[in-house]
C-alpha cells in the first residue's frame, strides 16, 4: 500500500512553543541511521501533536517485536524523524511510555506550582540511547538500553535552577518522591 511521507516540520509551527522553556536538543545519527539522544525543558501546554515514527531506512517485519519509537514522545513534539525515533522492543516501549506518562504528570505539577509560588517551573527531560548497538532480530541494530534523566525544576532567566528547600518540601508533601527520576531501561535480545 502506498502511503504519502508524511511532512515534518518544526513544533514552533504548530503551537508547541507553549510547551518549550527550552527546545528540544537532539544528538547525531548514530551509524545505523537512528537518534542518539534528546534533551528538553518543558513548560506545559497543549499536549497534542506529534506523528506516528517510521524506521530509518529499515524496514522492520510486524513479526520481529520490535517498532520505531520516539525519544521525544509525539505528543510532546516528537515527530517522526531519524533524529527523534530509535529501534525498541514493544515491552521497552511499554516502559518507556511509562516515564513519558510521569514526564507529563510532572508538566501539570509544574502548572500547580506556578499557581502557588509564582515562578516559572518546568520538567527536564532527557533520553539517550546507549552507545552499545547490537545486531537484533528485525535485520538491524538496537541499542542495549535508553537511559532516561527526569527533573521537575524552576527555570530563571532562562536557565533551569534546581527547587529550593521550601519548594522541595512543598512538592514532597503533595507529591512524594515525584521530583526526580532516573532510569535505565533494557532493550533484550
Amino acid at each position: 500500500m502506498f502511503r504519502p511521507k508524511r511532512e515534518t516540520k518544526p513544533p514552533e509551527k504548530y503551537g508547541f512553543e507553549d510547551l518549550y522553556l527550552k527546545s528540544p536538543v537532539w544528538g547525531p545519527l548514530n551509524a545505523h541511521g537512528w537518534g542518539t539522544s534528546m534533551e528538553v525543558v518543558l513548560n506545559g501546554g497543549d499536549l497534542s501533536g506529534g506523528s506516528k515514527g517510521t524506521p530509518p531506512e529499515i524496514h522492520m517485519k510486524k513479526s520481529s517485536g520490535y517498532i520505531s519509537g520516539h525519544l521525544l514522545n509525539e505528543e510532546l513534539g516528537g515527530w517522526g524523524e531519524k533524529k527523534n525515533m530509535v529501534p525498541l522492543t514493544n515491552q521497552a516501549n511499554s516502559l518507556h511510555a511509562t516515564y513519558e506518562n510521569y514526564v507529563k504528570l510532572l508538566i501539570t505539577i509544574a502548572k500547580y506550582l506556578k499557581a502557588h509560588f509564582g515562578k516559572t517551573y518546568g520538567v527536564y527531560y532527557r533520553v539517550v540511547a546507549d552507545d552499545k548497538w547490537t545486531s537484533r532480530d528485525f535485520g538491524g541494530y538496537a541499542p542495549v538500553s535508553l537511559i532516561l534523566d527526569i527533573e521537575l525544576i524552576q527555570f530563571l532567566d532562562g536557565s533551569p535552577i534546581p527547587l529550593n528547600k521550601t519548594e522541595t518540601d512543598y512538592f514532597n508533601s503533595h507529591y512524594p518522591k515525584m521530583a526526580s527520576k532516573y532510569a535505565k531501561i533494557n532493550i533484550p535480545n
